[in-house]
């Protein structure tokens, strides 16, 4: 027997094959990790100076319309658009598109 098939031999999940109970385990615990979304807000024209002055009760004037959806991200990668809510007073964000 080569090197290269004994390799084989010893790296081979022989009789390993996941049953299809083991399978449906493995996917139920992939789909209750946790994760957190980010939701973007766009504001430009920003400037140390302001941010070194900010008070609580400022604003800050978004680019984007209030009608306008915002981008979401999962992980830095975008997710799709949503549109912000309000939910018993708790902010919402309700996706309106999937990328």
């Amino acid at each position: 027997m080569s090197a290269l098939e004994t390799s084989l031999a010893v790296t081979d999940p022989v009789g390993i094959t996941p049953t299809p109970s083991q399978d449906t385990m493995t996917r139920g615990a992939i789909r209750s990790i946790p994760f957190r979304l980010a939701v973007t807000i766009p504001v430009s024209g920003l400037k140390l100076r302001s941010l070194r002055e900010l008070g609580i009760g400022e604003l800050f004037v978004t680019d984007i319309a209030a009608s306008e959806d915002v981008p979401v991200f999962l992980g830095g990668a975008l997710l799709g658009y949503a549109e912000l809510d309000n939910v018993d007073g708790a902010m919402a964000v309700r996706m309106t598109r999937l990328s």
